[in-house]
């Protein structure tokens, strides 16, 4: 077994759909690894909270 991997999985900024995040995430569970899906519409300022 490889490391273990924590990856924030999110959109790009503007993108509607989230298809290819769950891909990515799910094939990241697959290979012992953890995530966090941000989905789509995820604000990118951060500054502004």
């Amino acid at each position: 077994m490889g490391k273990k991997v924590f990856a924030v999985i999110t959109s790009a900024a503007g993108e509607l759909r989230e298809l290819g995040a769950r891909m990515v995430a799910n094939f990241l569970q697959l290979d012992a690894g953890d995530t966090c899906e941000m989905g789509a519409k995820t604000p990118y300022n951060f500054s502004s909270f």
